[in-house]
């Protein structure tokens, strides 16, 4: 049986008699006592110190030094005792006031005990206090320090006074020293037996571990339980001793269990799952594949970290579609999963619920603005605008995939081919009629009708000053007076110039339009050529994009 000491109640006993037999606290003066051994002389003037010096109040509000005395007596010019009184002063011990005087006695001025006697307690009301402290280490009338260095004799004096004293167990009598020896070896007995089953236990415990970390579960448990038997109330082998059941537990379990992978590792599930999503999508954009899917992909992963793949599919799911997907998903792995430190059995399964439409469009752009075919998803309608206002006017093909994974838009388009504004070859339709080509090749931002009305109206103009100047000039030849003469002759001279010079004029505005939309197609068929070579427009909706591609990702 190992003998346990209540270590708080020791200290709250000490502190008690401390208080009762020689500390000063009382007075006011903190961090110094009065020790068994101390020279006479020093008890003496910490005594008159301690009197002197005291004042105010304390925190009870007990008034400090005007009720505190003190006195020293003498034999043959020794100390023999020193003595301090206080009257009148509350104690938190006995609630209530009381008197009481500290009597410290010297033999050869060496203190060796302390005698406090008390005018208002009784010797009962004094024995209770000390009981509720430390009954065990109470012998009759002596109370011992948890050392059995000290003791405290409670006693009736011959004044009357209920009285305590404090001194060293050497200086008590011999009959009551053999019984505290007696006392004494017997709690080292069973100090050096605790000491012995600790040093076991320690031992124990640290054999435990070691077989913990080596994964020896049976012979850890057995050597906690060992521990534990000799001391049962320590948490800490009954601790490991439940971990070491779990293992165990674990160890049975995982020889038959299918573990899930997202659940054990869900970090690394989720890394392999965006992957293998991220691979299908480019699987299905690059090789522009079209149908519906809605499977749960599962892996089997031994404790190797082999994997096998096996699929549950709707009923509905195209089979082209899912035999390329399966292929893409053989591409990917799950390492083994690890739980525990040891490998175990495991699946993941990867859920792809994916849609994949493909349609074709025209577009045409123009100087009117873009139309397109009505079909065409609104969500596409920002990107037209936008980035096809930098495209060349024409005519443009479109095929584009309406996509879903997982309620993720991955969807793409393409311009499948492009034709366009006029070419050179509708300078033949000016010079057939002026302004007819501006229309082609300005991709109707022209009409030319007002390059034909200039054209055409400016040779009418200069046809009609002809005729009008050859009808003066035949009167100007009939005429037969002078002034008649001048005049018509003027007429017909003035109209004839007129004629060469809007015919002139008209000739050149037809042949320049005929240049212009020479070179104008010229230019539009070079833009043309170079845009055929790259189609770089592609766009994503989702996070907004925009990159060089064949395609159009929307």
């Amino acid at each position: 049986m190992i003998l346990n000491f209540n270590t708080n109640t020791y200290k709250k006993m000490k502190k008690l008699f401390y208080t009762l037999a020689f500390q000063m606290t009382f007075l006011g003066i903190q961090g110094q006592t009065i020790e068994i051994g101390d020279d006479a002389y020093k008890v003496k003037e910490w005594i008159q110190y301690t009197t002197k010096n005291s004042y105010g109040f304390d925190e009870v509000g007990n008034s400090k030094g005007n009720n505190v005395t003190w006195d020293a007596k003498y034999k043959n010019g020794e100390i023999t005792d020193v003595v301090q009184c206080v009257t009148n002063q509350y104690s938190l011990d006995f609630k209530i006031p009381i008197n009481f005087c500290d009597y410290y006695i010297m033999v050869s001025e060496k203190l060796v005990f302390i005698v406090k006697q008390f005018e208002n307690v009784s010797l009962n009301n004094l024995k209770s206090n000390f009981d509720k402290l430390f009954k065990e280490r109470r012998f009759g009338d002596y109370y011992f320090t948890e050392d059995y260095k000290y003791f405290y004799l409670l006693y009736l004096a011959p004044n009357g006074y209920a009285s305590t004293r404090y001194g060293l167990v050497k200086y008590l009598p011999e009959n009551i020293k053999i019984g505290i020896q007696q006392k004494i070896n017997q709690i080292e007995e069973e100090i050096n037996l605790q000491k012995q089953l600790q040093e076991k236990y320690n031992a124990l415990i640290t054999k435990a571990d070691i077989q913990f970390q080596n994964k020896k579960w049976i012979a850890s448990k057995k050597s906690y339980e060992n521990a534990l038997q000799l001391d049962i109330d320590n948490i800490y082998p009954n601790e490991k001793i439940e971990e070491i059941k779990k293992m165990l537990a674990f160890l049975t379990e995982r020889k038959t269990k299918i573990y899930d992978y997202s659940e054990f590792d869900n970090p690394t599930y989720k890394d392999v799952n965006s992957q293998i999503i991220q691979n299908v999508k480019e699987n299905i954009s690059k090789n522009e594949l079209t149908g519906n899917i809605n499977a749960t992909f599962s892996y089997q992963i031994d404790s190797l970290g082999k994997n096998n793949l096996s699929t549950k599919k709707d009923m509905n799911s195209d089979k082209i579609l899912l035999n390329n997907i399966s292929s893409t998903l053989k591409q990917s792995t799950f390492n083994k999963l690890i739980i525990k430190t040891y490998p175990v059995n495991s699946f993941a399964d990867v859920s792809i619920n994916l849609s994949s439409y493909v349609k074709d469009l025209s577009l045409k752009k123009s100087s009117k603005g873009i139309e397109i075919d009505g079909n065409f998803p609104q969500k596409y309608n920002t990107f037209l605008s936008s980035e096809f206002s930098n495209n060349p006017y024409g005519k443009y093909r479109i095929t584009y995939f309406d996509r879903q994974i997982n309620l993720q838009d991955f969807s793409s388009a393409k311009v499948k081919n492009f034709r366009g504004a006029g070419g050179p070859s509708n300078a033949l339709l000016s010079i057939l009629v002026p302004g007819l080509g501006d229309r082609y090749v300005s991709n109707g931002e022209k009409t030319g009708v007002g390059m034909m009305l200039w054209t055409y109206g400016l040779l009418a103009t200069g046809v009609a000053s002809k005729l009008y100047s050859n009808v003066q000039y035949t009167k100007y030849q009939q005429a037969t007076n002078q002034i008649d003469i001048d005049k018509y002759y003027d007429d017909a001279n003035a109209t004839n110039k007129a004629f060469y010079v809007l015919v002139g004029a008209g000739a050149s505005l037809w042949i320049y339009d005929v240049v212009w939309v020479l070179v104008k197609g010229s230019k539009n068929a070079r833009i043309a050529r170079d845009y055929k070579k790259s189609l770089t427009t592609f766009y994503n909706p989702i996070d907004k994009s925009i990159g060089i591609n064949l395609k159009i990702n929307f």
